[in-house]
């Protein structure tokens, strides 16, 4: 069966076949979807055992509202961030100018975005920005690396009571960063109670 958006007369189709007492498998098929979605439903918009057909309907319109959809940079805008490139200002100054002075909303990050599909694409805009194409650095905290405290604690140093696993509180914190660095777990566990 094909995936099929709920309606809210769907919806209320689905609250009124829950009253009635009918199962899952069949309310989907009286209601023409599959039993997944049905499933599906039920787990995201129910409380406490009751299904509001209202609220789900809220909830998924809500959803669809405020998905992100691709943004795509208009030519003028294209044009005016590779001037501003060419004059070496950063893309976070470059958004300050084009949202504040020209109206024209854009993100720093939508900047660096651009510029990392004209480098994919074999372009040579990378090699403009103001710290010749290195690895980028955070324009809004970013501090001169003779005046960054290191923040990091040498696994020596840490006190005998949390070597000796005896009180609760002290914790192990490992990072694992996905190859393409889009995404990334952290792991917290105590030391005590291995939680």
């Amino acid at each position: 069966m094909s995936h099929q958006q709920l309606t809210l007369h769907k919806r209320y189709q689905i609250w009124a076949l829950l009253a009635a007492g009918l199962l899952q498998k069949h309310i989907a098929e009286w209601v023409g979807v599959s039993p997944s979605t049905i499933s599906r439903e039920l787990r995201r918009n129910s409380y406490k055992g009751y299904y509001c057909p209202d609220q789900a309907q809220a909830f998924a319109d809500a959803k669809r509202r405020f998905l992100r959809r691709p943004y795509k940079i208009k030519n003028e805008i294209k044009d005016a961030i590779i001037r501003l490139l060419g004059l070496k200002y950063s893309p976070y100054d470059i958004a300050c100018i084009l949202t504040g002075f020209a109206g024209f909303p854009i993100s720093p990050q939508g900047i660096y975005n651009f510029i990392e599909q004209d480098r994919n694409e074999g372009g040579k805009l990378h090699q403009m920005l103001p710290f010749e194409g290195r690895a980028r650095r955070n324009d809004l905290n970013y501090r001169p690396a003779q005046y960054r405290e290191d923040s990091r604690h040498n696994i020596n140093n840490r006190p005998e009571a949390a070597n000796n696993r005896t009180r609760f509180g002290d914790v192990e914190i490992d990072t694992l960063v996905s190859k393409d660095r889009k995404g990334g777990v952290v792991t917290i566990v105590d030391r005590k109670i291995r939680y």
